[in-house]
């Protein structure tokens, strides 16, 4: 593992995901901060947050906004700096189409495409979230419920502060339901490269599993999914090379991405 310099952060694309904070006061959401604070003093081409940055946001209402105001704080000065963001919405996010925060792009679950110069590379990168790969009809009329509009009449009746604790107690319920599950892992990474073949993707880039694949198949496309903010973690490319940045404290240390054939 090689140190970066203390103080800035420089790559053609960063990606982040599944951070869950509940507060800004965490270690994780500290570490978050100041990670956007070197890459604003460094030079980043792409910053993308690939959804479930927080544990719960509910963007029609200004409690939410006012709560994390100083990461988008962050985001709009990481986007005068000169940098493309991307915000993609996961699971834990809901209506953020309905808000506009200066210089930050919003992406759906289902994500999105971009071309990206990494040295003397240039491919096409495409990201999601990753709930939407192998997702069962269940969970598809899940999401279809909360989307709809008689969901979110009812949802903005409940005081905000009180649907915040709500949410959050169910998360935690949810993760620990969840702790001892086994990922269909051959079935995810099929239907990430399916995503990325449709899309004429050189690699696709997601979170929402926790779960840190790096896998290419014969045709030399790539799939890269982020873990959770368990660890700390990014994936960056830089001259045309993808590494693994991982936070401890004010230490920030890379890998580079060992990719495992499929």
């Amino acid at each position: 593992m090689s140190a970066l310099k203390v103080g800035e952060i420089s790559a053609d694309f960063i990606f982040i995901s599944d951070v869950h904070l509940v507060d800004l006061q965490s270690r994780r959401g500290q570490l978050l901060l100041e990670f956007i604070d070197r890459c604003i003093a460094g030079e980043v081409k792409f910053f993308v947050l690939g959804g479930d940055i927080f544990e719960f946001f509910w963007a029609r209402s200004s409690y939410f906004e006012t709560k994390f105001k100083r990461l988008w704080e962050g985001l709009e000065a990481l986007s005068s700096s000169g940098t493309d963001v991307y915000f993609v919405q996961g699971n834990h996010e809901y209506c953020m189409e309905e808000k506009i925060w200066k210089g930050v792009k919003l992406v759906e679950a289902d994500g999105a495409t971009i071309e990206v110069r990494s040295g003397p590379v240039e491919m096409r990168i495409g990201f999601s979230h990753g709930d939407l790969l192998n997702a069962p009809k269940s969970y598809l009329r899940f999401k279809s419920i909360l989307n709809s509009g008689w969901f979110k009449f009812l949802f903005d009746l409940i005081p905000s502060s009180l649907s915040d604790s709500l949410a959050l107690a169910l998360a935690r319920k949810s993760r620990k339901n969840n702790s001892d599950s086994i990922l269909p892992h051959r079935d995810i990474l099929n239907a990430a490269f399916n995503r990325g073949a449709n899309m004429r993707e050189d690699v696709h880039i997601f979170g929402h599993f926790h779960y840190p694949y790096q896998s290419k198949n014969s045709n030399g496309k790539m799939v890269i999914c982020v873990p959770s903010w368990d660890i700390p973690n990014a994936v960056i490319l830089n001259g045309g090379t993808f590494s693994r940045l991982n936070l401890s404290g004010k230490e920030l240390s890379s890998a580079p991405l060992k990719f495992s054939v499929n």
